[in-house]
């Protein structure tokens, strides 16, 4: 079903316009806790600015807003009673949700609990005015776990409680075509701006410029929560036999490396540019034999997706820095979020199952989340050759799974154009 959308100018979502309208767009509400905020805030913002590119109006719900005063600093103005700056408006999350308006679509992220008095008026919507249609979906986190794909698009209709007679609708996103798909990486601010140089800004290379006798570091991005093995690497790279940079992103990434650091060197550092408030200049450097770390600064999601595309190899953790490491079609290890009853097992599992990586990829994997005790594969050029040649096939292969918020407004269509659908 293709879309046609209606301008901006054309659409006042306080005016009682049919919602069957096919040519309408509409007012969604989306719903975020953050438990993590690089992941679940990352989600819901990118998903947020990609429904707004496509013409509708997004008010997104957060119960930690201040994140994005460093993730969108250049979009975010959380204050509660937030402007609506290109399609998305930012709100506190508040205990009962009061509009004048309420939206067309509700997003669930994460399987978040949304206020009941929000609830209870959707109900109340639907009864009294059974001719508009709302579109109530879960979007659940990304898997590639069967269980969750045979589960993508089914009903939960819901028979007690303040949401009784309405029906909730899972969406999942995954790897394959019959999944809900993944994100896109957000596209350049404006035409102007060179994204290589916004980066640059942040990313001063402790290395000396390449030359004959001193060849380029293998650069490297560090995006992790506590990854048992990352003390094993950081001594493996120190007494590598090529230059490396490791670039570690702030927050946990970074307080786990300088405890690896202060056990296996004794060496304490305080790297600045770590809080997230404020103005952030640029962490310090720190060298051990072949390995130089560079402490980066808070960065917005585009600088962040740049810094991915410009690296050799990028360790990223979490669904959403997953998914932008695949675009950016360059090697990756990822961490998957620990979960204490080991649920996260069969979750990378599943997810390697998916890959086609090379042996030895799939077994650094294994070893950096923890699942094997295995010695973990010493890092050299070949072998990252190897892996790179795979991610670009693995990007291109990705390329036919559906985008997924394009996908997600078609489904949406879809519930508010069948009847039976609607509550």
């Amino acid at each position: 079903m293709a879309l046609s959308l209606k301008p901006k100018s054309e659409i006042s979502v306080e005016s009682n316009t049919d919602p069957n309208d096919p040519l309408l767009c509409w007012v969604w509400d989306v719903f975020c806790h953050v438990i993590d905020n690089h992941g679940d805030l990352g989600v819901c913002w990118r998903l947020s600015q990609e429904l707004a590119r496509l013409g509708h109006t997004v008010r997104l719900y957060i119960d930690h807003p201040e994140d994005l005063n460093w993730m969108a600093p250049q979009w975010a103005q959380p204050n509660g009673q937030a402007p609506t700056h290109h399609g998305v408006s930012v709100h506190a999350w508040p205990h009962e949700v009061q509009s004048a308006t309420l939206a067309h679509v509700v997003i669930e992220a994460f399987g978040c609990e949304l206020p009941p008095r929000y609830l209870a008026n959707l109900a109340k919507q639907a009864s009294s005015t059974p001719s508009t249609p709302v579109a109530w979906i879960n979007l659940d986190y990304l898997s590639a776990e069967a269980f969750y794909q045979n589960i993508h698009r089914m009903p939960s209709p819901q028979l007690w409680g303040p949401a009784q007679g309405l029906t909730k609708w899972f969406y999942q996103p995954g790897f394959t075509p019959e999944s809900g798909g993944l994100l896109r990486p957000h596209p350049a601010p404006s035409p102007q701006s060179d994204p290589l140089t916004q980066v640059d800004q942040f990313t001063q290379v402790a290395a000396s410029s390449p030359s004959a006798n001193s060849p380029a570091p293998l650069k490297c991005v560090l995006f992790c929560y506590e990854p048992p093995a990352l003390k094993e690497l950081l001594l493996q790279l120190s007494e590598s036999s090529i230059a490396v940079l490791m670039q570690v992103a702030p927050g946990r990434a970074t307080r786990h490396t300088l405890q690896c650091i202060q056990t296996l060197w004794r060496t304490p550092l305080q790297p600045a540019g770590e809080s997230p408030s404020g103005v952030q200049t640029p962490g310090q450097h720190a060298q051990f034999g072949n390995l130089s770390l560079e402490f980066l600064p808070y960065m917005d999601q585009f600088e962040f997706d740049q810094l991915l595309a410009q690296s050799s190899l990028n360790f990223v953790r979490g669904e959403d820095s997953l998914v932008q490491a695949i675009w950016a079609k360059r090697p990756f290890v990822w961490q998957i979020y620990p979960q204490d009853d080991g649920a996260h097992g069969p979750k990378l599992d599943a997810f390697l199952g998916t890959l086609q990586a090379p042996v030895s990829l799939q077994r650094f994997m294994r070893v950096w989340n923890g699942l094997s005790t295995q010695e973990l594969p010493a890092l050299n050029p070949d072998m990252v050759k190897e892996w790179q040649l795979w991610s670009q096939k693995y990007a291109k292969r990705m390329q036919n799974v559906p985008h997924l918020t394009q996908e997600l407004v078609l489904f949406t269509e879809q519930i508010m154009a069948s009847p039976q659908n609607r509550h």
